[in-house]
């Protein structure tokens, strides 16, 4: 009884009061840590999926831009051949047709002789070329 009149009990359960409030805090950081470090790690996975999806979506991206060009690149070859094909083909004819134009052995010049007597010319001749 004289240790609970002095107020023995009373500081005693204070300081476990207080001991228990200092456990529990320590307690309530190591479940903030221990959430805090699980939050960290699955946001970090997130991260890392999404990064992963990302790079997937980049890769395919990139796939469909150099399809995209191969495909223009093709394209702009074949519009290439196709007008130099038109181009050579035009140019045999453009030298089809001047061959038909041209004879490959010019002919020999010929004389004509103006058979009309008049006062002036009693007869001249000229060169006619073909």
């Amino acid at each position: 009884m004289y240790l609970g009149k002095l107020g023995f009990f009373k500081e005693k359960t204070t300081i476990e009061k207080q001991q228990l409030i200092k456990y529990l805090n320590l307690l309530k950081s190591n479940l903030k840590n221990n959430t805090l470090r699980f939050q960290i790690c699955i946001l970090k996975e997130e991260l890392s999926l999404l990064n992963l999806f990302n790079a997937s979506r980049q890769k395919a991206k990139k796939q469909r831009l150099s399809a995209k060009l191969k495909f223009t690149m093709r394209k702009r070859r074949a519009k290439k051949r196709f007008i130099l094909k038109n181009n050579r083909v035009k140019s045999i004819e453009l030298r089809q047709e001047i061959l038909k134009i041209t004879p490959q052995f010019p002919a020999f010049p010929e004389l004509v002789i103006n058979k009309n007597n008049t006062k002036k010319f009693k007869g001249y001749a000229r060169i006619k070329l073909h």
